[in-house]
């Protein structure tokens, strides 16, 4: 990151140049998935209000069914354009997608007991990126803000 950057603040995050990049890819996300477009949620520090500049920018995308061939293709699209942009934030960068269903699947070994659950161990997903997110459910449902679209609480049935 550049060793100025501009303060002033969003009102999503603490910084208004940050806000933009968010509302810009989660509005083009939604135009390149139209109705299977939920929402854009901020995660991590931005959304308990931790954020400093060495902060990773975490958020997902929530969508109503799994990508299809051709979403996946237009949402590349899109993750081109964000990441070639001149900003400093599109080098901390760090979303997953994630449908309905899969929201609506538990992963926990636990349930809200500590009882363990027939589910089996939790999943570990490892992406074509090197990158692997682990147990990023359970933190949603208490720390989300949402950018764009649906507030968290319509999502709230997930985690039912």
């Amino acid at each position: 990151m550049p060793e100025t950057i501009d303060s002033t603040p969003g009102e999503l995050t603490p910084f208004l140049a940050l806000d933009e990049t968010l509302s810009d890819y989660a509005l083009t996300s939604r135009d390149a998935l139209q109705e299977n477009f939920v929402g854009l949620y901020l995660l991590g520090s931005l959304a308990i209000g931790d954020f400093d500049l060495t902060s990773d920018v975490d958020f997902m995308i929530v969508t109503n069914q799994e990508l299809t061939d051709g979403e996946v293709d237009r949402v590349q699209v899109r993750h081109a354009q964000l990441i070639s942009r001149d900003s400093p934030w599109v080098e901390h960068l760090e979303y997953s997608y994630f449908s309905m269903h899969k929201l609506h699947e538990l992963s926990s070994p636990y349930d809200a007991t500590g009882t363990p659950t027939p589910f089996g161990p939790r999943e570990l997903w490892k992406f074509n990126n090197g990158e692997a997110s682990l147990g990023v459910r359970p933190r949603a449902r208490q720390h989300t803000r949402h950018a764009v679209d649906a507030a968290p609480q319509s999502l709230r049935c997930a985690w039912a």
